[in-house]
């Protein structure tokens, strides 16, 4: 009887690491499909710009001083040029520009994350210095999130966006221009595999920087 329970209670064990492992690979694949159903979403969003005054841009990755960026979608147009961040986030979303995290909640639990004005803030960086252009910074939030941030910079949900980008209706740039700002950041465009896990890398380094 006893070497029946041992073997039960290895059989358990087993079972348990097998459940633990699954867990982790399922929240992981979950975090994943819920990026990769905001990007698409954005880019539907997006694609309903008027070609003839707007060049969406998606997933560029830029080399800068302090590393590479990758940024989620740049929108150019004859109106100005923007750098977009988007977050699949749901529940109440606080905050404001300055914070270093911002926080969310759901069903009472808190959780935190980095502040996305300040990411966003790393990009237009990236595409200031590169264009030599001023950038309009955009963070889009899931409809699935209440946002309640205080700040200056636009922090709206995925159904204001086109809203957003187009009431910056003052003329700034010829179509051309826009073109040839588009292919020099094109031709700029670092993003490979390998470069997506060395930034990967570079975000975890610097996750474990500030905790020390």
């Amino acid at each position: 009887m006893e070497e029946m329970y041992k073997k039960l209670g290895f059989y358990f064990g087993i079972l348990l690491v097998i459940y633990l492992i699954l867990n982790i690979l399922f929240r992981k694949i979950s975090v994943k499909l819920k990026g990769v159903t905001g990007e698409n979403k954005v880019r539907d969003i997006l694609n309903k710009l008027d070609k003839n005054k707007y060049i969406i841009l998606n997933n560029i990755m830029l080399n800068t001083d302090k590393g590479l960026t990758q940024i989620d979608h740049i929108v150019l147009s004859i109106y100005g040029i923007f750098s977009i961040e988007i977050k699949n986030y749901k529940g109440k979303i606080y905050g404001n520009e300055y914070s270093q995290e911002w926080k969310q909640y759901i069903n009472k639990k808190e959780f935190k994350f980095l502040n996305p004005i300040k990411q966003n803030y790393g990009h237009i960086k990236a595409i200031e210095e590169l264009t030599d252009e001023k950038v309009i910074s955009i963070i889009a939030i899931s409809d699935n999130a209440e946002i309640k941030v205080r700040s200056k910079s636009e922090v709206i949900n995925f159904k204001d966006l086109l809203k957003t980008i187009k009431k910056y209706n003052e003329q700034k740039y010829s179509f051309e221009e826009i073109k040839n700002i588009s292919e020099l950041i094109k031709s700029s465009n670092v993003d490979s595999k390998e470069n997506r896990k060395l930034h990967l890398e570079q975000i975890e380094d610097k996750k474990t920087s500030r905790v020390k």
